[in-house]
């Protein structure tokens, strides 16, 4: 296996650090490099029920219905009431995952009543996980149904999230699993770097090691290319935040849902500018309540 620092090959006859639980390991000299590590003493505080993770925690699904070759067709998951349905056909337009917010492009499972859909890869998060960036000794659950801003790459987001109930830190689904980014832009994956010092492609500013900690990067290991995660995944302003998913904060009465004005741009009823690009609109008839989503942010999320 590769080292997730450096991307070099693991000697193990040379001495290394890796998890049991997954797939993280660096070498020695990389792991204590920069001062991203604690030394544990002992390892019995560990070993409570609060740090273990059981089969029965990690599911975040059950599954309804398989076809005549045992494939699954039909699956229950944690966060929608209804059942979803497997299926290999993209849809013919655009629609976005609710886990990780990025466009469907490959298989999923869809609401046959509603615009509810999930990558299949996203369905296999767990519910409760050990994050591998997660200093807090505690695993992390997986939430829905919040619009949070991510303790690591400092996006808006409203999709899924790993949530630490004791630490407080959130990460979106990009984040908690950054080793490898596919981008329909390049045609090799990228890679998750801790260090590297070259110029990020697509805004042209220096990657350093003294860099702000929310620009992570990825670079490809074939070519030539590095790019910030935030250039590599740009899509506008919030390129995180679902449009159609309901927004359940704010004073106003009714339910407001998320939408991007693409034609049509009616007056914001909080700065009377027009709303151009992700704006709430209220879903209540006969209500014309709309408001840029700039305006109604709240100021925990805007820190």
């Amino acid at each position: 296996m590769d080292c997730v620092i450096c991307l070099d090959e693991v000697d193990s006859d040379h001495g290394s650090y890796c998890c049991s639980r997954c797939r993280f390991i660096v070498h020695v000299e990389c792991a204590t490099k920069v001062n991203w590590y604690s030394v544990i003493e002992s390892v019995e505080k560990y070993d409570d029920d609060s740090t273990s993770l059981s089969e029965e925690s990690r599911d975040s699904y059950i599954v309804i219905g398989r076809n005549e070759e045992g494939k699954v067709t039909k699956i229950r998951h944690f966060c929608h009431e209804r059942d979803l349905i497997s299926s290999d056909m993209i849809p013919e337009e655009y629609k976005f995952c609710d886990g990780c917010t990025s466009l469907i492009s490959d298989s999923f499972y869809c609401c046959s009543e509603c615009n509810f859909f999930l990558h299949k890869k996203c369905v296999a998060f767990p519910r409760k996980q050990h994050f591998w960036l997660h200093e807090c000794e505690r695993p992390v659950i997986l939430v829905a149904g919040n619009i949070f801003k991510c303790s690591y790459c400092r996006r808006i987001c409203n999709g899924f999230a790993y949530d630490c109930p004791r630490c407080g830190i959130n990460s979106c689904l990009q984040c908690a699993t950054p080793y490898t980014l596919t981008f329909e832009g390049h045609e090799h994956p990228l890679f998750f770097l801790y260090m590297y010092e070259r110029s990020c492609t697509g805004c042209g500013e220096e990657i350093s090691e003294e860099r702000n900690p929310s620009h992570w990067f990825y670079c490809c290991g074939i070519c030539d290319t590095s790019a910030h995660l935030y250039c590599v995944v740009r899509m506008g302003e919030y390129p995180f935040i679902k449009p159609g998913k309901i927004y359940k904060e704010g004073e106003h009465p009714h339910p407001l849902r998320f939408v991007k004005k693409m034609y049509y741009y009616p007056e914001c009823f909080e700065c009377g500018v027009p709303c151009q690009d992700l704006a709430l609109q209220c879903m209540e008839p006969g209500c014309e309540f709309i408001v840029h989503w700039e305006c109604a942010c709240p100021s925990d999320l805007r820190e």
